[in-house]
């Protein structure tokens, strides 16, 4: 029989620490106190076996704990796990929620609550930091609103040196953090550090430079995806919400780097395409490519990728260069090209595979864009390949 669970009885969704964890440290000191936490939380098995509200969330291989653990542990390991840290009761109330999402990937959620302000600091580990206040504030040593909801900020952290902020006493803050090291961004993501837009390229000295920090304005998905991840501890069962945080944090990861890789709006060309126009234009030519033996109609393309046929039409060829229908055809040619010098199909077998009813009106196709009929062509390449005097290994 189910039964209701009691306002102040633990959650079972995350390994709860058992002392508060130092957020102040860099993540690699809290990955170490995190294991030790967890470590600690098994050294009983009747603990382990009885106390459902330290059972791990995500899904990585345990690291170097004991058989007996294996029920509590079975998800934890040192560069992926999910920890609470709760504050002490002499301190205030809430929590902190650490997800160590991928080795280049860190998420802290907090819902918290201080008696007296409190300080938290941030070391400097070449990485990038996207924090979303949705109530509270965070204050600089200066004094100033380093941060006050419902806002955003984007910290760069370039060098050795680190930050921090303090959380005003008796002030209920609600923060995401998403942290990113600099590898995810050059390796995973493929951004060239060299052309990599401002303030990420700050990322890619060697220099030792002080942190860089700034407000923005999230898109809506953003916001969405912070809000998502401030209330999942609601909405989701414990075996999920771990994936939830990662595609989340993963999600604003990528819009964000998105965002700053965008041009402004420039509205280009006669036809004053908006940044939307030109990525729907670019979907439509990757349409055409992928389908070229088979190739939408206009009407049809247009319906697609959601534009009207006369924008679609002139943005083409503002964009790509030349209209639809010479796009298709010399793609088409180059690929029956490819066709005639690398099978045995005859031509009339290639044009109907192009949707030519008739190989002459094929043949013409063919002859305006490569200069030559088709079996001309094929007669040409061919031999030349044949006369080509064989090369011996080196």
């Amino acid at each position: 029989m189910n039964r209701e669970l009691a306002l102040d009885e633990a959650r079972s969704d995350i390994v709860v620490a058992e002392a508060p964890i130092d957020l102040s440290g860099t993540t690699r000191e809290i990955d170490a106190a995190a294991l030790v936490q967890s470590q600690a939380l098994v050294g009983s098995k009747e603990r382990a076996q009885s106390d459902s509200a330290r059972r791990p969330l995500n899904g990585a291989g345990a690291s170097g704990l004991s058989p007996n653990s294996k029920e509590l542990t079975r998800n934890f390991d040192e560069l992926r796990y999910s920890v609470r840290s709760y504050v002490p009761k002499d301190e205030g109330r809430g929590y902190w929620d650490l997800y160590r999402v991928s080795e280049d990937l860190f998420v802290l959620i907090a819902d918290c609550r201080y008696n007296e302000a409190k300080w938290v600091g941030v070391p400097g580990e070449r990485c990038f930091k996207i924090r979303y206040l949705r109530s509270g504030a965070l204050v600089g040593k200066n004094g100033q609103h380093y941060l006050a909801g419902a806002n955003a900020m984007f910290s760069c952290y370039p060098g050795d040196a680190g930050d921090g902020y303090f959380i005003p006493a008796d002030t209920a803050c609600s923060l995401v953090v998403v942290q990113c090291s600099t590898r995810a961004l050059w390796n995973e993501l493929g951004i060239d550090p060299e052309q990599a837009p401002m303030p990420l390229k700050d990322l890619a000295t060697d220099e030792n430079q002080a942190p860089q920090a700034r407000t923005f304005e999230p898109t809506a998905p953003i916001s969405r995806a912070f809000a998502d991840l401030l209330d999942s501890r609601d909405l989701f069962e414990a075996n999920l919400r771990g994936w939830f945080v990662e595609a989340k944090a993963r999600e604003i990861i990528a819009s964000f780097v998105q965002l700053l890789l965008q041009k402004p709006d420039l509205r280009i060309g006669n036809n004053r395409l908006s940044r939307r126009d030109r990525h729907r234009i670019l979907e439509a030519k990757e349409i055409v490519l992928a389908n070229i033996d088979n190739v939408p109609t206009i009407p049809e393309l247009a319906h697609m990728v959601g534009m009207n046929q006369t924008k679609l039409k002139a943005g083409f060829k503002e964009i790509v260069g030349s209209t639809i229908g010479a796009f298709v055809s010399r793609n088409q040619m180059n690929l029956a090209a490819k066709m005639l010098t690398s099978t045995d199909l005859s031509v009339s077998r290639i044009s109907q595979s192009f949707g030519f009813r008739h190989p002459g009106n094929f043949t013409q196709a063919f002859k305006r864009h490569l200069g030559r009929a088709p079996r001309d062509y094929r007669r040409q390449v061919t031999g030349l390949v044949q006369d080509t005097p064989s090369q011996g290994n080196h």
